[in-house]
């Protein structure tokens, strides 16, 4: 993975969810977001709009979030993924929608792979 908070995002994840503290566990979503909402800047309104009118898939966005590490959140840190919880993936999601991007191509990626990965 190649996104800035891979290694601190997955560890800060995991002592909030030992600690079970609201407060680390939303420091953590903080840094998830803020480099949600950077990667998204990068494909403005008129991007997502091109794509409607040409009925196009948006493979750069999707690759994007593939190179920053985004895809593999769900994924366990011993298959290549962050190894990260639902809560951040989740919020990966929203701030994608927030941004006034779209998480539609990229949700089952995340998701699915996660569920083959842990139950076949």
């Amino acid at each position: 993975m190649t996104h800035a908070g891979s290694s601190g995002s997955s560890g800060s994840s995991g002592s909030s969810g030992a600690s079970g503290s609201g407060a680390a566990e939303a420091g953590g979503h903080a840094v998830l977001r803020e480099e949600t909402r950077r990667l998204c800047a990068r494909f403005p309104g008129a991007y997502w709009r091109a794509l409607d009118r040409e009925h196009r898939y948006p493979t750069e966005f999707v690759n994007a979030l593939a190179e920053a590490g985004w895809l593999g959140a769900l994924i366990p840190a011993e298959y290549g993924g962050a190894g990260l919880r639902i809560a951040e993936a989740g919020a990966i999601l929203e701030e994608i929608h927030a941004t006034g991007a779209s998480a539609a191509a990229v949700h089952a990626q995340m998701y699915i792979m996660n569920a083959l990965l842990r139950h076949g």
